[in-house]
This record gives C-alpha cells, sequence and structure tokens, in this order.
C-alpha cells in the first residue's frame, strides 16, 4: 500500500505541475460564459486532486468530491479572483496533507516536488 501512494502522490504532483498554465490561460479569457465553461472543470479538477492526495481509498473504491462542494464551487467561479481563491485553498491544503504524511513517517520521494509546486500555486494565485 505504502508504494502505492508513492506513485498516487507523484501523479497529482506531477498534474499540478500544469497549474501555472492553466491559470495563465484561463487568465486570458475575456468572455464571461466562456471563462465559466473552461474555469468550472479546472476547478472541479484540483477540488478532486486534493481528494485524492494520499487517499488510500483511490485503490479500494470511488474517491468524489461531495456535491456540496461541486455546488459551491460551480456557483462560486465566476472570475478569476474566484479561481485563484479557490486553487490557493487547495494547494494549502495538498500541501498539509504531504506534511502531515511526512510526520506520521511516510516517506514520500515526490515531498520536496510537491511542496515546490503548492508553494508555487500559492504565491500565484495570492489575494
Amino acid at each position: 500500500q505504502s508504494q502505492s501512494l508513492v506513485c498516487l502522490n507523484e501523479l497529482i504532483t506531477d498534474a499540478l505541475t500544469l497549474v501555472p498554465d492553466c491559470l495563465a490561460y484561463l487568465s486570458k479569457l475575456q468572455c464571461a460564459e466562456v471563462f465559466r465553461f473552461c474555469a468550472i472543470p479546472q476547478v472541479m479538477a484540483i477540488a478532486t486532486l486534493d481528494k485524492c492526495f494520499h487517499n488510500s481509498d483511490v485503490f479500494t473504491g470511488v474517491v468524489k468530491i461531495r456535491k456540496g462542494l461541486s455546488c459551491k464551487l460551480i456557483n462560486n467561479t465566476s472570475d478569476i479572483t474566484s479561481v485563484h481563491q479557490v486553487f490557493n485553498e487547495f494547494a494549502v491544503s495538498i500541501s498539509r496533507k504531504a506534511q502531515k504524511a511526512r510526520r506520521g513517517g511516510f516517506e514520500d520521494p515526490s515531498f520536496e516536488q510537491t511542496m515546490k509546486i503548492c508553494e508555487n500555486i500559492c504565491e500565484l494565485t495570492a489575494v
């Protein structure tokens, strides 16, 4: 199970490295409807990455974000500032999970990269 979590965390860390490009793309969209069309799947994705990070339930069942959170994300995704808030919140959450796992004795080879990309996301999304 430990090696499975190492792999999962590395995959999520790899996905997080795409966030700066995603945010740059979203910031260039002018039309509100197009912005929401593109931004909603991205906020759902970062929420799902947070839910899956260091979560062994991924290997035994279905891991999904709650409907209430989905509704909140959809309703609050109106502009780049709201998207930045969401990405910041989940980057902080992922970094906390990584730190908690490390304090608990989990050896994650991607820990430093996870922390670095989460810090980068927080810098890009600072409000």
